[in-house]
């Protein structure tokens, strides 16, 4: 949270995957589109910081 205006600075996206499952490269890449391509990830305001962390 941001102080002066009161507002959200910062939104944090952590995705987690099975470790047990093998990913391939290609499936990888389909999921990390799919976040990142998000109608919600854009319709934040840009000054809203939003990284996403991708535990593979």
């Amino acid at each position: 949270m941001e102080a002066e205006p009161r507002r959200v600075a910062e939104i944090h996206a952590n995705f987690s995957f099975p470790k047990k499952e093998e990913y391939s490269d290609k499936q990888k890449k389909i999921l990390e589109h799919a976040a990142l391509t998000c109608p919600v990830h854009y319709s934040l305001h840009p000054d809203i910081k939003r990284p996403v962390n991708f535990g593979w």
